[in-house]
């Protein structure tokens, strides 16, 4: 009995999001399993950068470019339509999407993941759709926010 209480306490662990806000592990399950009807994983680093969008839909993002199209924030700043993954995983080992935050058009986000085995380096870049950045000095001036990245291990 010991051990369906702990297995329970997991599973809802599991369910639960994390962080105020976070997404739930079943969540982006979901997400993943359901689009993988209709993508085709190459490799492991596919998997990897499709778990990554995968998060960012569950997080409330709107996909507006993937691709070649979504490489560079001059390429995505006047996009506003969502689109479908087609073309996501073109090049081998290297993936870009740009997305819109839910409730604020103004933005734009890119999310590049570059598989360099044995890691995935994740970076995210941020805008306002007029080609502003985001952050501000202490000075007053604007000036472009450092990327955040991570960098994450590529199984099979």
């Amino acid at each position: 009995e010991a051990t369906t209480t702990t297995s329970s306490k997991a599973k809802a662990e599991a369910e639960a999001p994390k962080g105020g806000g976070g997404v739930s592990v079943t969540s982006l399950v979901a997400v993943v399993r359901a689009c993988h009807l209709f993508t085709r994983f190459r490799n492991a680093a596919d998997k990897l950068a499709f778990a990554v969008h995968s998060y960012m839909l569950c997080k409330g993002y709107r996909l507006v470019a993937c691709g070649e199209s979504a490489d560079s924030l001059e390429k995505v700043l006047s996009k506003d339509d969502e689109v479908g993954v087609e073309g996501w995983n073109d090049k081998e080992r290297e993936y870009c999407f740009a997305y819109i935050p839910e409730g604020n058009e103004a933005v734009r986000v890119i999310v590049k993941c570059e598989s360099r085995t044995p890691a995935m380096r994740v970076t995210a870049q941020f805008a306002f759709s007029s080609g502003e950045f985001l952050l501000v000095s202490p000075g007053g001036e604007a000036k472009a926010p450092e990327p955040v990245t991570g960098e994450y291990q590529v199984g099979d």
